[in-house]
């Protein structure tokens, strides 16, 4: 191959711009050399010599300018590879990684699979099927790629299942009588020595150096190299040499990897700042002499040899020695003193314009107008100056788009972001953004462009010689892509809009799922009914925003959104579910609002008695906000305050219904105007115990394993406002009964007096309750309520004030005054009697009395 600097200047300059680049002719001869190589190295009896195909090539090039990254055209035999830096032999190296896999698979003689034990073998097997003799590769530059540099290889013909790859071969070094032997065998080939040549003129090329000179072959240093590897004396320097010398090993043979091996040193050596004054073979106990000597300008002289050393682990030793290089204290080489970093009012402007022509283009109703943030800009000129490459900080908490381009202005690496439109609309993330790349390709940096809630941005811009591609560019946002959010809404293109047939169906399905998930025995089918559809489109026109039809004889839900997608203006409703069941609501439906937020629309939606559903979109240009769009659905019935939304089977108490229930108990307790009252909380522990309890549903049977106190109550209703109301009922004929001094029974003048006792016991001073829903019983829901304390026969329940002796007096009197006497009285089931139900509320109460008052005491339903 004949290499010259305009050529490997020439690759380097189209890999910046980001456009097509070709194939130059030496790029191709290299790879039908390294092909041949390869397959001249398995030594097959019936290995043909692969010939280049243009037609084939013109095939590999149309294909990969689609940039469509590791994905199969499907029209023949293909190998695909890439990277980041473009060096052609570097990207085939990729496939020869697969030799080692492919020796151990055993498809030599029978190809079976493109991968072995998780590991691809494919790409090798292809390269070396021996009945091919066509070769043809295009190769381009993808901006839309994180992996940018795209090579596309096909073959006539190859990796058929069942077939033979290579015949066996007629050279094998398993029986070398020389394998043990530190004879060495070995050389360079002349491809091998314009490789080695290519790669060093390339990675020195690619530093843009003033000074850097172009290297070419000495024989003379390449026969010296040649004597001092076949020594075999593996990773040991040549004293005697007085120029520079790298050595490098591996147990494959291939020359490239062992070049990248020194390549790989390149980010040390830059973080070093060896390269103004050179110090140390190492950095930091990292080696970067490898690196420096490849790149050290004033030399012009390179000589490799090459031996097959079976003495060695690794086998195979490459040296290559250099005229001159890594001389202490002296410069590596020069960097171009021209710097062009920051950004002018002028960039600024043209910054600014860019962003928003993109944005604007979209006629999306949600997107801002963007502004510069001086702020913002100030820490990415600072980020960018650190010289570090296209590599975003973690630091930063907003968005950020990061990109290096070989040519210098601002325009060429946002229009490389702007590319990723095609990618960014075929992925869909608009309304639901799941990634940065959508099958291989970028879509991140135009998402952060465009992202529609964004109002301010500020950008750096930094000139740095060290790196391959010197010009940074980054922007940072003051908003960055946030998973599952919707990027901008849709355009705004017919304000006379309605249902789909899709969309009416999707907005059935939607309501069905949620009533299903509710898992509610009483809920009811739902279908669509087209009557309620065309009154809630006829009233969606009027667009009234927020304002419900008081002439509609069932329930409405109203929402409104950026666009018209039906589930995310579904959603708004389903955002009150939470809440909603944070109301404890669903057994007694008491307000559309709760805590301050509104429930009603999901309450709507799970309302167990409805059975058909219709809704209406409307696009409503004189609202006020950007939610323009206007949906109502209408349901056939209407769900009134105090009304049971669904019957729950996994009911408990909810946490507004544990709040009701403790200050319940306290204004109870407060009221009697006792001195020693205990102030009393709710205890989660106790109110565990009382709910599983509450779920085995036992039918007013007490747990004699439980030692405090206990109250039972069953209902259809589950209304533990209603319960209370009921033990607040025993109040008057409490006070009758005088027990407040000495308790004695549970029930006065066969009238319950229990639980109401064990709300105003003095000593109470924690209590929880549970609740559970029990198909098993008549009246489904059953109440648990239970106190650190249970009352014992003969016990005081609260002591009066020792003020005055009329107290008592008064005290009744106000108790009998202030206890008004419901309108139903439960009827008591004592030990003696049958237990009786409430013929009004359905409500059931029991009262059971141990008359021993040695024991813990009774169990009070």
């Amino acid at each position: 191959m004949n290499l010259n600097l305009f050529s490997v200047i020439t690759i380097i300059i189209i890999s910046c711009i980001g456009v097509q680049a070709d194939l130059t002719n030496d790029e191709k001869n290299t790879l039908l050399t390294l092909h041949n190589k390869v397959r001249n190295d398995v030594h097959a009896p019936n290995m043909q010599t692969l010939t280049w195909d243009d037609q084939m090539a013109a095939g590999a090039q149309e294909y990969a300018d689609e940039c469509k990254g590791m994905v199969h055209s499907g029209v023949g035999p293909e190998n695909l590879a890439a990277n980041t830096w473009g060096n052609i032999t570097s990207i085939f190296y990729q496939w020869m990684k697969e030799k080692e896999a492919f020796d151990e698979s055993g498809y030599r003689a029978k190809f079976l699979d493109t991968s072995y034990n998780g590991k691809v073998v494919g790409h090798y097997s292809q390269i070396v099927w021996a009945t091919n003799t066509k070769l043809g590769c295009g190769y381009t530059i993808c901006p839309n790629l994180s992996i940018d540099h795209l090579l596309v290889c096909r073959y006539a013909t190859g990796n058929i299942i069942g077939y033979e790859v290579y015949g066996e071969p007629y050279f094998s070094n398993i029986n070398d009588p020389n394998l043990n032997s530190n004879d060495a065998t070995g050389g360079l080939s002349d491809s091998d020595k314009e490789t080695l040549l290519y790669l060093h003129n390339y990675a020195r090329v690619d530093l843009n150096s003033p000074n850097m000179k172009m290297l070419i072959w000495d024989n003379n240093i390449a026969e010296s190299a040649q004597e001092y590897a076949n020594q075999c004396l593996g990773m040991v320097h040549d004293d005697d040499y007085s120029g520079g010398e790298n050595l490098a090993g591996n147990s494959s043979g291939d020359i490239t990897a062992m070049f990248n091996q020194w390549m790989n040193e390149k980010s040390d050596f830059d973080k070093s700042g060896y390269r103004a004054k050179f110090l140390d073979v190492y950095y930091n106990d990292k080696v970067v002499g490898h690196y420096s000597q490849i790149v050290w300008a004033t030399n012009n002289k390179l000589g490799c040899g090459f031996a097959d050393c079976p003495n060695l682990g690794y086998r195979y030793l490459l040296v290559c020695r250099y005229a001159t290089g890594n001389i202490l204290n002296q410069e590596v080489y020069e960097i171009n003193e021209e710097n062009n970093s920051g950004l002018n009012e002028s960039d600024i402007d043209k910054l600014i314009e860019l962003h928003n022509n993109s944005r604007n283009s979209l006629n999306a109703p949600d997107m801002k107008d963007l502004t510069w943030d001086d702020t913002l800009a100030s820490s990415a000129q600072e980020y960018a100056d650190k010289c570090i490459g296209a590599i975003p900080d973690e630091t930063f908490n907003g968005g950020e788009n990061i990109d290096s381009n070989g040519l210098l202005g601002i325009e060429k690496i946002f229009n490389q972001w702007v590319r990723e439109k095609v990618a960014f609309d075929e992925s869909n993330y608009r309304i639901n953004y799941k990634d940065d790349t959508y099958n291989n390709n970028n879509v991140g940096h135009y998402a952060q462009i465009v992202w529609a809630s964004n109002s301010k941005f500020g950008c750096g811009y930094a000139d740095c010689p060290n790196l391959s591609f010197r010009y940074i560019l980054d922007c940072r946002y003051e908003i960055g892509p946030t998973l599952n959010e919707q990027v901008y809404a849709l355009p705004v293109t017919n304000t006379e809009v309605e249902l789909s047939s899709h969309d009416k169906e999707i907005l059935l399905n939607l309501h069905k799922n949620v009533r299903k998930a509710v898992d509610a025995p009483d809920m009811e089918e739902i279908v669509w009914d087209d009557e309620i559809a065309e009154s809630a489109q006829e009233y969606a026109k009027k667009c009234l925003e927020s304002n419900y039809d008081a002439s509609y004889y069932g329930s409405e839900n109203i929402s409104n959104g950026y666009d018209s997608d039906v589930n995310k203006l579904f959603n708004q409703w389903m955002t009150e579910k939470s809440d909603f069941e944070e109301s404890g609501y669903g057994i007694k439906y008491k307000n559309s609002t709760y805590d301050g937020v509104f429930i009603g629309d999901y309450a709507n939606l799970i309302y167990s008695k409805n059975t058909k559903i219709g809704c209406g979109l409307s696009y409503c240009e004189d609202f006020n906000s950007n939610s323009k769009y206007h949906l109502i659905c209408r349901y056939d019935k209407y769900l009134n305050i105090n009304e049971q939304v669904y019957i729950d089977l996994s009911a408990k108490l909810s946490i507004s219904d544990e709040e009701t229930l403790l200050n319940l108990h306290k204004e109870a307790r407060n009221a009697v105007n006792a001195s020693n009252m205990e102030e009393i909380v709710w205890d989660d522990e106790i109110a565990e115990s009382a709910q599983n309890y509450a779920k085995k549903c036992k039918d007013l049977v007490h747990d004699n394993n439980f030692s405090g106190g206990e109250s039972l109550w069953i209902n259809e209703s589950g209304d533990i406002n209603l319960m209370f109301e009921e033990w607040m009922a025993e109040k008057e004929t409490f006070d009758e009964s005088g027990y407040r001094a000495q308790f004695n029974d549970f029930n006065y003048n066969n009238q319950p007096i229990g639980h109401y006792a064990q709300v105003v016991l003095a000593t109470n001073d924690k209590f929880g309750c549970g609740m559970a829903y029990c198909v098993n019983l008549s009246n489904k829901y059953n109440v648990v309520c239970r106190y650190n304390t249970n009352i014992t026969i003969g016990m005081e329940i609260y002591s009066l004030p020792s003020s005055t002796t009329s107290l008592l007096t008064v005290s009744s009197s106000l108790s009998t005054s202030e206890s008004s006497s419901p309108k139903t009285i439960t009827t008591t089931d004592s030990i003696n009697s049958p237990s009786s139900t409430n013929p009004s509320t359905g409500s059931i109460s029991d009262s059971n009395l141990n008359t021993d008052s040695s024991t813990n005491g009774a169990n009070m339903i």
